[in-house]
């Protein structure tokens, strides 16, 4: 349900945008600037969900050791990566921080899980 509403969102959105903005001090280049920040989240969605998951997941199998280094790694990625893009691209690089700490953090965690299912035929 997350990837096609997000999808919706990503061909869709700007015109949200202008709907609900598009009035008096707020004009065109605003809204592709807003759109451009928008896609990318909307890019983050999905692994927010998937993240989220991962959380119950490893708080359900009482890890949470592994959820105290996941977030001390999502927190120093995040970090470093904002420091690092806003110079480039930005205010997109918030963005692109984000999707690209989420995406690292969400890798991490699926390592740290690997083992823990075994398919049985």
């Amino acid at each position: 349900m997350t990837v096609p509403f997000a999808i919706l969102l990503f061909v869709f959105g700007e015109l949200g945008i202008q709907w609900l903005y598009q009035r008096g001090n707020f004009v065109a280049s605003d809204t592709e600037l807003v759109f451009e920040i928008f896609r990318g989240y909307t890019i983050y969605l999905p692994l927010y969900v998937l993240y989220y998951v991962l959380i119950r997941y490893l708080s359900s199998t009482n890890e949470y050791k592994k959820l105290l280094y996941l977030s001390v790694f999502s927190i120093f990625s995040n970090i470093t990566l904002n420091l690092a893009l806003i110079e480039f691209y930005g205010l997109s690089g918030i963005v692109y921080s984000t999707v690209i700490s989420s995406g690292l953090t969400l890798a991490l965690g699926f390592y740290f899980i690997r083992g823990n299912f075994t398919l049985k035929i």
